[in-house]
């Protein structure tokens, strides 16, 4: 699978670029790239759904509080994700499926301990017809 995301050079934090040709494609490939940069999605199998949901003012306070929502899976309960299904059904609401399983660390070796998604720099531009934005992960 292709990196729908790149990092970037930042000093203490862990920061990306997360494009998308809509909204949905944004919110879906930042959600993916929370998940690999979290667990290597290759090792994880869709074993299980688990629904989620988000609302924020906008459309970047959206995106921190949905991308939350999957750091609170993976450290609270114990979950690990490899896809993901989303619609934003306007820019402050989002609902969607995720896909994976429970944390075996025998096979899902931790990459980064990510606690929080941060508002620092962040803001979603409308480039033409597709989105950009950058994410700074807390770690």
């Amino acid at each position: 699978m292709q990196k729908k995301y790149k990092l970037l050079d930042h000093t203490a934090d862990l920061a990306i670029q997360v494009n998308g040709k809509d909204l949905n494609d944004l919110f879906r490939n930042s959600s993916i790239a929370i998940m690999d940069l979290s667990y290597p999605i290759y090792s994880v199998k869709n074993k299980i759904e688990h629904i989620i949901s988000a609302t924020g003012s906008n459309a970047e306070q959206l995106l921190v509080n949905w991308l939350q929502e999957i750091l609170y899976l993976m450290e609270v309960k114990k979950l690990v994700f490899c896809d993901i299904a989303l619609e934003i059904t306007n820019r402050t609401q989002a609902k969607g499926t995720l896909f994976g399983e429970k944390i075996n660390y025998k096979i899902h070796e931790p990459l980064n301990d990510i606690k929080a998604v941060t508002f620092s720099n962040l803001k979603i531009v409308r480039k033409g017809n597709n989105y950009s934005t950058e994410i700074v992960l807390d770690i």
